[in-house]
């Protein structure tokens, strides 16, 4: 017995030091291309994406869109010295979203991939595939729908590529476009659609080459009915699930609200909420130029 709660003991070690370790790595010494549906090491083969139907074999058009992963310390320097070389792209070389770790997205023309993979900077270039611009949920089968039974989902596309290019590639299904529009970089469409087409829908967004990111947008329901619970007496026992509606239940025992039942409702208070969950290698927080803070045990 004593033998075993040693080993479980130098496991944890083992596994608290790799955590740390892990936080000392600088971003730009880093290999991983941390994508949610499939990250990766740069120094070996992009894995095969979840289904076959998203598997790249090349661009069709003289230019695409590449990750480049970068071995220094990211700035204005270094991004423009990719554009420089690259000016001449079609539609212009633009740099677009930042992929942990140390990774930029670009437009450029093929005939300048090699010059850029030969910059001293630069530690690995290669193609931003399907498989990486999709949000994998929309492949599930029998997605539950709204409640207008349809499912609504988001795409943006690259600036200035073509909207209507993606529309009449997605005519085998019709989808409804909602709305439509431009934003500094990226262009951007809402489509409303059958639930049974998502999949099918999923695959041809996925493998347009314009096409930078595509997620469902959920619909928003209020859930005050559930927070009162969860912010008072954090129990949910009794509270209803998503699986069984898309509300909680309207009555809770007095027990899981001792704030009401002492009369205090809140009126006339401004009330804030913060959450500590941020992910740090999401590209909305992270900063290639900071480093993340380190675990405080």
């Amino acid at each position: 017995m004593a033998k075993f709660g040693f080993s479980l003991s130098a496991i944890f070690l083992l596994v608290l030091i790799s955590a740390i370790s892990a936080q000392d790595t600088p971003r730009h010494e880093s290999e991983l291309l941390n994508f949610a549906a499939n990250p990766f090491y740069s120094s070996q083969e992009i894995p095969p994406p979840a289904i076959p139907e998203l598997e790249f074999t090349g661009f069709e058009r003289d230019f695409g869109y590449y990750l480049v992963q970068f071995n220094v310390p990211l700035d204005n320097s270094v991004r423009e010295k990719v554009i420089e070389i690259a000016k001449e792209t079609p539609l212009g070389a633009q740099s677009f979203g930042y992929i942990p770790d140390n990774a930029i997205v670009y437009r450029l023309s093929k005939k300048y991939l090699d010059e850029i993979r030969a910059l001293p900077e630069v530690r690995w270039l290669g193609p931003l595939e399907p498989q990486f611009r999709i949000r994998h949920v929309l492949f599930d089968e029998n997605p539950r729908p709204d409640e207008d039974g349809r499912i609504k989902v988001n795409v943006k596309l690259f600036s200035g590529e073509d909207i209507q290019a993606l529309i009449e590639k997605l005519d085998v299904i019709k989808p409804e476009v909602v709305e439509s529009g431009s934003a500094r970089l990226h262009e951007f469409i809402l489509f409303s659609l059958e639930p049974q087409s998502v999949r099918e829908f999923a695959i041809l967004v996925a493998n347009h080459e314009a096409t930078q990111w595509a997620e469902r947008r959920m619909p928003k329901y209020p859930n005050n009915d559930w927070s009162r619970w969860i912010n008072q007496s954090y129990s949910t026992s009794g509270m209803g699930s998503v699986g069984s509606g898309w509300y909680a239940q309207m009555t809770a025992d007095a027990t899981k609200t001792p704030i009401h039942i002492r009369g205090i409702y809140g009126e006339g208070q401004l009330v804030g909420s913060s959450d500590t969950g941020v992910d740090t290698t999401s590209i909305y927080f992270c900063d290639p130029g900071v480093a993340v803070p380190k675990i405080n045990f």
